[in-house]
């Protein structure tokens, strides 16, 4: 919707205002959530609720959680690691891609074992 992605529908124009609603309520309540908007619930870590800012915005429970479970694993002292050291947000993705496929396809293999087995 942002970005290199075309303006479909004036997208960009209506996550502009929304967008400028969302820290204008927040500037006055300390509260981003408005009329166009759902409840942006207070970010805690045990549900570790995030809103998704999308064409239909939704508030999702520990979104990406693999990425930052990645992440936790690593000792931060302000300095350490480097950013050259860090996972990269593309290489885990693409794990997690791999990994789907290989489910799939052990999923795949399954359904054709048993359909032999018949």
């Amino acid at each position: 919707m942002i970005g290199d992605l075309p303006d479909q529908a004036g997208d960009r124009e209506w996550f502009s205002r929304m967008m400028q609603r969302s820290w204008a309520a927040f500037a006055r309540t300390g509260d981003p959530s408005h009329a166009d908007l759902a409840e942006w619930p207070v970010y805690d870590v045990a549900t570790r609720a995030t809103m998704i800012l999308d064409r239909a915005c939704r508030v999702e429970s520990d979104p990406l959680s693999p990425i930052r479970r990645a992440w936790d694993k690593l000792a931060f002292d302000g300095v350490h690691p480097a950013v050259e050291d860090l996972p990269r947000i593309a290489d885990i993705k693409r794990y997690l891609a791999v990994r789907g496929l290989l489910v799939l396809g052990a999923a795949v293999l399954v359904a054709v074992a048993l359909w032999l087995a018949r």
